[in-house]
């Protein structure tokens, strides 16, 4: 640590949420402004409603890579504690890792047919809580 000057070790957290996004430093309109988006989504019910009347959640690839699929699911995972497992596309690698690293895993891999779309035939990997 020491050869990172200007870096220090907490001896407390400075928040208490699960998750952190981290911004380039003089980031702070960026910042601002997603801070102002992401709790607009959760306080308007945007996210609730995606949810109730999808079932589903998808982040734009053109979103990826930027926190919010993390923030999403620790708000879904947060707000219906009853959520017990989550399907994930097969081949949508980067959401079954996103999805483990938050606390599921792979019990099995299932074959039927796309909700909403029954003329495909998908595998989804069935992710339960650990």
């Amino acid at each position: 640590l020491a050869e990172q000057q200007g870096l220090v070790v907490l001896d407390e957290a400075m928040t208490s949420e699960p998750y952190a996004f981290a911004f380039a430093k003089g980031s702070d309109e960026l910042v601002s402004s997603f801070n102002a988006s992401l709790k607009k989504l959760m306080d308007d019910g945007s996210i609730q409603e995606i949810f109730d009347k999808y079932g589903v959640l998808y982040v734009a690839p053109e979103a990826q890579h930027k926190g919010i699929g993390r923030a999403l699911i620790v708000h879904c995972v947060e707000q219906f504690p009853e959520i017990e497992s989550i399907e994930v596309l097969c081949g949508n690698e980067p959401a079954r890792r996103l999805y483990e690293q938050m606390g599921f895993a792979v019990e099995e891999i299932l074959s039927g047919q796309m909700p909403g779309n029954e003329d495909f035939s998908v595998e989804v990997y069935c992710l339960r809580k650990k």
